[in-house]
């Protein structure tokens, strides 16, 4: 299913469903600088990046147009909410086109104070389509991975390298670990260091599953 919505920039749209393909397009009532990026969402509160931020005169005479995957590797990042948080001179107006809804999302750590693995979730099927969002309250370094597993017992490191999180607030990460990516029928988050206290959330999309 593809559509178009108009959004006011800088609101926030619950597209009821999950994607990781989307269009924004950006225009102006007179030619004038606009700056911003189209963000996605989980929760419709933690706001990330999906296509790379926009800096340029647009306008009257030429409207910016961005798509993802261009901020990061295929597969794309997913969200439910999304919005063109966009700012410039003029009257900005801006359309959304959502190529395809999908997936769905499963909490596995939940305001979490103490290293350890988060809740693990059977798909009953299989994926290698999985994104990652962690989101850090108060600590100063964090380091949380995705992880899958066959059979629920062996576990493996999905995701890539662990990023740093600490005075980012929300910071996400897809697989692959590896190219390709690996097959997985059971996923968790697994918090591995956390210092200078506070608390970790991390909740995983799950892009699609056969």
């Amino acid at each position: 299913m593809s559509f178009i919505i108009s959004v006011t920039p800088g609101a926030a749209v619950d597209l009821r469903g999950f994607t990781n393909d989307a269009t924004v397009q950006v225009s102006s009532s007179s030619d004038s600088t606009v700056s911003g990026s189209l963000q996605g969402s989980f929760d419709g509160v933690t706001w990330f990046d999906v296509n790379v931020p926009l800096s340029g005169t647009y306008g009257s005479s030429l409207s910016y147009a961005g798509s993802t995957p261009s901020k990061y590797p295929t597969p794309a990042l997913h969200f439910r909410y999304v919005k063109a948080n966009v700012s410039g001179a003029g009257a900005l107006s801006a359309n959304v086109c959502i190529g395809q809804l999908s997936s769905f999302s499963v909490a596995s750590l939940s305001s979490a104070t103490v290293t350890g693995a988060g809740t693990s979730t059977d798909l009953l099927g299989i994926t290698r389509d999985v994104t990652l969002q962690v989101k850090a309250v108060g600590t100063s370094s964090v380091n949380v991975i995705l992880e899958g597993s066959l059979d629920g017992t062996n576990w493996f490191q999905a995701s890539a390298a662990n990023p740093g999180y600490g005075a980012t607030p929300s910071s996400s990460i897809n697989s692959p670990g590896s190219t390709p990516p690996p097959y997985m029928r059971f996923v968790r988050a697994n918090l591995t260091q956390i210092s200078g206290g506070g608390s970790v959330t991390a909740n995983l999309l799950i892009g699609s599953v056969s």
